[in-house]
């Protein structure tokens, strides 16, 4: 078995441009003259249109094929020509983007085809259908029932209807009536890209927060309309599109009022190349009626009309391109160089030749680096008629110099040429010139050692004319028929075809000629392989037939037919690509024959319409002898793909859905959660959003879903008890015992994380009971104000939005007397908090609100003696326990449908020993600190085991895996340093808290000065 590489071409088309534009707005680009959406009129109005509107342009599937390309058009325009690279025809409905998350409700989130655009998100509902909007960072908010196939998009003050128009795509209508679509939505930004038909252009609304910039994301322009130019309708001087310097570039040929012609004429022996070039990142579209003229007298030239470096040409299905000429030179009406792409969906003809020198081709083909690949398709509507002197396609050889005006005396004869039809092509050979040489070959490659070539029939393939040949190869050279070849049009007689006629010119010992197809000989004298004497490989494992009437044809000129291999099979390698399923049931179809399966997968855009566990399709591929069944995957790791092939030679595939517990079996944590949604296993947002692409990122999500990740809201409240401790310490009191403070949210000690902020009051009133003791009342209240998540937490995590604290304590001291002091305090917080969680992992971005409310309860009793080491400094260490409780309620999630979670009630209790040190130090130089070092380790502690419940797996229950642990150190430490001089007051504060896995520090210097 051989195996050769076809390359995969992609949907996801981009073209790039960045003119800030709104998409209603006006554009400041040439319009075309005729009405913008035709497919849109009546069929009486489309008969009143000019026939030049007719015509004009792609159609509305056709720009949606092709993804409105200019630098990826390549992928796009293959697609629409029914695949490339000795592939045959494919449906592409599939791709590998899975569909956006429903959040919630009964209705099925639109079905996704795999393709890779992704549906705008359902945001959940009831039995009776309730509209529900998701916003995004940027701006943008999507207004729509769950389900259904219409949406209200706003984005910068503006409102637009939208309306699905596939499984993969969504139309944006202005107020004006302007249509736009959508073809990929960011999850995570809220980012979309599309285009506009009428336009021919891409678009973006970004990212950026908070408001999305919309730009136009390409360049369009129609040029070389027939009354625009000087002199009609002839390119009298060298047109360079170029799209690399600025942005991706689409010109357009539209129709004009005379055929529309580009003539180069060379007749001083000083070569002109390329009068219209198109250039990296330039795409050039014709839609009309072209004529290409290229005459040269200098011999060793190439001469032609357009060059394609780097850029891209196509021939649209409604334009149709002539070739003439008169020549002495080798000459060609369209080059490719470098990386060029050449696509024919029209029709191309060669007209009558005059003044015949030597021989001439519609393509000629060459790179001058090894590196390049010239790519050369045409498309399954494509029609080339080679008659006259012209063959079809050709590459240069090493003896040919391209003396172009930008890169004189240049050989391209080097790079790799990929080249398939799967169209339709008719040539008629012309067997003398004047100056010598013939023009017998339909396509002729390898004519330079340098270079590595392969042409893939997959359509049909006629020449016709004494010596005419439909394939030459030389050196390294590959030439496949995976279609039909003709020799000879089987609506003549075999005499009106001529002799000699040849399939396979196959000249050197590294050509590679093979027959996988069926050959029809129609003509006498005729051969399928001709290998000149040398070693070249002949393969034939397709089917030759032999019209009535001919004679004298044999399977290879002057040999034996026992030289043909006739076992070896040359697989077409399939890789990189994936077959899209539909809510429907549907799957995507390539058709092909023998081919290597080598890196296919299966999505599972299916899910979206069926609870199913085990999902079959049928004829994912069709043709024969088809390879490598064992290497079909599927895109997510909870699915398994089993592909096998039935007895019609196709291959069906069958999708079974995975254990959730199977693919998280390295995670203990998730595994009751994995049980649970199993065993409640439906095809809801919730569940559709879990087939994703590794057990790492199935596992993330769970751990997201559960809840297990959403500690910082009540993370926060802790340390805003801890907050609480520190502005009542360091209150101002009054001689009465009353004591106050306070922190406004704008202080920068206000702060918490997720940029939240609070205002906070501290008020207390100690009282004596007795000459010993002591006994202080502690109250204090703080409003919240928060962000919620800001992005800098970890996915799965929760924040505070806002919400009220109130702080209760009563302390009572006792003089134990010789400085030795027992002091016991109770505290009880209650916090009234209201947060968000957000749930974001690959094709989810879900934000779920609630309102929490947390207990804490606190009694410490500690020991402390007090020493006066020297003269204003005092030591006073201090020895006890502190017991803590701490209840946080349960809640209940909304405003994320499936995603929301119900989370029971958690207790936590806790004991720790602690052991501190005092230091406090005033000097009579202004000079004082204050020092608190204080913790120990904890002794004792309980976390109840906590459950919940996702609304889209029913409600029920599973256990919640918490990182929180006790054991370890816990503990305080501050600093104060501050110095009074005669007028100004210069103050330094820092500290660190850390309790179980809940910490705090900060630092703060401040400079007063008196005037």
């Amino acid at each position: 078995m051989k195996t050769l590489t076809m390359r995969n071409l992609s949907l996801c088309i981009s073209m790039a441009l960045a003119s800030p534009a709104v998409f209603s707005a006006p554009l400041d680009t040439p319009q075309p003259t005729c009405p913008k959406e035709i497919s849109k009129l009546s069929e009486a109005q489309k008969k009143a249109l000019p026939d030049s509107c007719k015509t004009r342009g792609l159609t509305d599937t056709q720009w949606w094929m092709i993804g409105g390309a200019a630098t990826a058009v390549v992928a796009g325009i293959a697609i629409a020509a029914g695949g490339g690279g000795g592939g045959g025809g494919d449906d592409h409905s599939g791709g590998n983007t899975p569909v956006p998350p429903d959040d919630g409700g009964d209705t099925p989130v639109p079905p996704d085809d795999g393709g890779d655009t992704p549906v705008p998100p359902d945001d959940g509902g009831d039995d009776v259908p309730v509209s529900q909007t998701t916003t995004y960072p940027n701006g943008l908010s999507i207004t729509m029932v769950p389900g259904a196939d219409t949406a209200t998009f706003s984005f910068n003050g503006q409102t637009f209807s939208g309306k699905k128009q596939s499984d993969t795509l969504w139309s944006l209508t202005d107020k004006d009536g302007k249509v736009v679509y959508v073809s990929s939505l960011d999850q995570a930004t809220g980012a979309l890209t599309g285009f506009s038909i009428s336009d021919r252009r891409t678009w973006l609304l970004d990212g950026t927060e908070p408001l999305g910039v919309a730009s136009w994301t390409s360049d369009y322009s129609t040029a070389f309309s027939g009354d625009s130019l000087p002199g009609g309708n002839s390119i009298n001087n060298e047109v360079v599109l170029n799209g690399e310097a600025s942005q991706p570039l689409l010109v357009e040929h539209v129709a004009g009022s005379e055929k529309f012609s580009i003539d180069v004429s060379n007749t001083d022996n000083g070569n002109v190349g390329g009068k219209l070039r198109v250039e990296a990142n330039a795409t050039f579209l014709n839609s009309a009626d072209m004529l290409l003229m290229s005459i040269s007298l200098n011999a060793n030239d190439i001469s032609d009309a357009i060059r394609i470096d780097d850029g891209t040409f196509i021939n649209n299905t409604s334009a149709s391109v002539e070739f003439n000429g008169s020549t002495s030179a080798y000459t060609s009406s369209i080059i490719g160089l470098g990386n060029a792409a050449i696509y024919n969906l029209g029709s191309m003809s060669t007209a009558a030749m005059s003044d015949l020198g030597k021989p001439q081709s519609m393509f000629y083909l060459g790179s001058d680096s090894a590196e390049d690949t010239l790519t050369w398709v045409n498309g399954t509507s494509g029609t080339i008629m080679g008659t006259g002197s012209a063959s079809v396609l050709s590459d240069m050889s090493d003896a040919t110099v391209y003396n172009d005006t930008v890169a004189p005396g240049t050989v391209y004869d080097q790079g790799t040429i990929e080249a398939t039809n799967n169209g339709s092509i008719y040539y008629a050979s012309v067997n003398a010139f004047t100056s010598g040489g013939s023009a017998t070959d339909a396509i002729s490659l390898g004519n330079s050692a340098n270079n590595t070539s392969t042409f893939t029939n997959n359509g049909t393939l006629t020449v016709t004319g004494d010596g005419a040949t439909a394939m030459k190869g030389q050196n390294n050279t590959t030439l496949i028929n995976n279609g039909t070849i003709n020799l000879g049009d089987q609506e003549q007689t075999v005499d009106e075809n001529g002799t000699g006629l040849v399939a396979f010119k196959a000249y050197g010992d590294n050509v590679t000629a093979v027959n996988q197809g069926t050959i029809n000989v129609n003509a006498n004298d005729s051969y399928i392989f001709d290998r000149n004497g040398t070693s070249a490989h002949l393969v034939n494992t397709g089917n030759v037939t032999v019209a009535d009437g001919v004679t004298n044809w044999t399977m290879v000129k002057d040999e034996a037919p026992s030289v043909v291999d006739t076992t070896t099979v040359y697989y077409s390698t399939v890789s990189n690509y994936t077959v899209g399923t539909t809510a429907s049931g549907q799957a995507g179809t390539m058709s092909i024959s023998h081919a290597q399966l080598d890196d296919v997968t299966v999505d599972t855009g299916f899910t979206a319409g069926t609870d199913a566990k085990t999902e079959t399709f049928d004829n994912v591929f069709v043709g024969e002898d088809i390879q490598g069944t064992e290497n079909v995957k599927s895109t997510s790791v909870v699915w398994n793909a089993d592909a096998q092939t039935d007895e019609s030679g196709n291959v069906d595939v069958t999708m079974t859905k995975n254990n959730y517990q199977e693919v998280v079996k390295d995670d203990a944590g998730v595994q009751d959660m994995a049980a649970t949604l199993e065993d409640n296993y439906t095809n809801n947002a919730l569940y559709n959003s879990l087939n994703l692409s590794s057990a790492a990122e199935v596992d993330n999500a769970m751990r997201q879903l559960s809840g297990a990740n959403a500690t910082s809201a009540f993370k926060e409240a802790r340390v805003l008890s801890q907050r609480f401790n520190m502005l009542a310490d360091n209150a101002v009191v009054m001689p009465s015992g009353f004591g106050f403070n306070l922190v406004d949210k704008n202080d920068k000690r206000a702060e918490l994380g997720n940029d939240t902020r609070y205002d906070m009051m501290a008020l207390s009133q100690s009282f004596d009971l007795s000459a010993g003791q002591k006994v202080q009342m502690q109250y204090g209240i703080a409003r919240l104000d928060g962000n919620g998540i800001d992005g800098k937490q970890k996915a799965g995590d929760n924040g505070l939005t806002g919400g009220y604290s109130q702080f209760f304590g009563l302390n009572h001291n006792v003089d134990m007397g010789n400085g030795l002091m027992l002091t016991n305090a109770l505290r009880y917080d209650v916090h009234q908090l209201e947060s968000n969680r957000s749930v974001n992992y690959t094709g989810v971005n879900q934000l779920a609100d609630s309102d929490n409310s947390q207990q804490y309860m606190e009694w410490r009793s500690q020991f402390s003696k007090g020493f006066e080491v020297a003269e204003g400094l005092n030591l006073t260490p201090s020895a006890g326990l502190k017991l803590r409780h701490t209840a946080n309620d349960g809640y209940s999630e909304h405003g994320a449908g499936d995603f929301n979670l119900t989370m029971d009630a958690s207790e936590e209790t806790a004991v720790d020993a602690l052991i501190g040190l005092k230091l406090k130090y005033a000097g009579s130089n202004g000079l004082a600190v204050n020092a608190l070092v204080e913790g120990g380790p904890n002794i004792s502690y309980n976390q109840s085991a906590q459950k919940a419940s996702l609304q889209g797996a029913g409600n029920a229950s599973f256990k919640v895996a918490s990182d929180q642990q006790g054991g370890g150190i816990n503990g305080m430490a501050s600093l104060g340093v501050s110095y009074h001089g005669k007028a100004g007051q210069l103050a330094f504060d820092a500290y660190q808290w850390k309790e179980d896995s809940v910490s705090d520090k900060g630092i703060l210097m401040n400079y007063k000065y008196a005037f």
